[in-house]
């Protein structure tokens, strides 16, 4: 016990001497919610924005294509169906729905890597 809060001692001090106190927070979130409506957050990442289990806004150092790839296969093992797809060096969306609930992930460049934000919601029939 007395290992870990000096383990955490260390990281907090080490972040505020290098400025990246905002990082720390946003680890912090991600390790408490790694899903949004059961859809896993991509990892390694930092979480910006959550809200309740219907949004989140994240970033990661990884490419544009690893995160994309990353969903395509989450999405399809989760037995979501993709109604909408489109992939570029420029970014990614996809649109899915699974019974009477719907996604939709954006995934675009920013702050030298990759933001990606992850919304559900009800899936209504038109």
């Amino acid at each position: 016990m007395k290992a870990l809060l000096r383990a955490r001692l260390l990281v907090i001090a080490g972040c505020i001497l290098f400025g990246s106190v905002g990082a720390l927070a946003g680890r912090a979130i991600a390790a408490q919610a790694a899903t949004v409506g059961g859809i896993a957050i991509y990892q390694p990442s930092a979480v910006s924005s959550k809200t309740d289990d219907t949004y989140v806004l994240f970033h990661t150092a990884n490419s544009i294509k690893d995160v994309n790839a990353f969903y395509v296969r989450t999405l399809a093992n989760g037995g979501w169906s993709v109604q909408g797809h489109t992939a570029s060096s420029a970014g990614a969306s996809i649109t899915a729905k699974r019974g009477d609930q719907g996604v939709t992930i954006s995934i675009y460049p920013a702050y030298g890597g990759t933001s990606v934000s992850v919304s559900r919601y009800p899936w209504k029939k038109h």
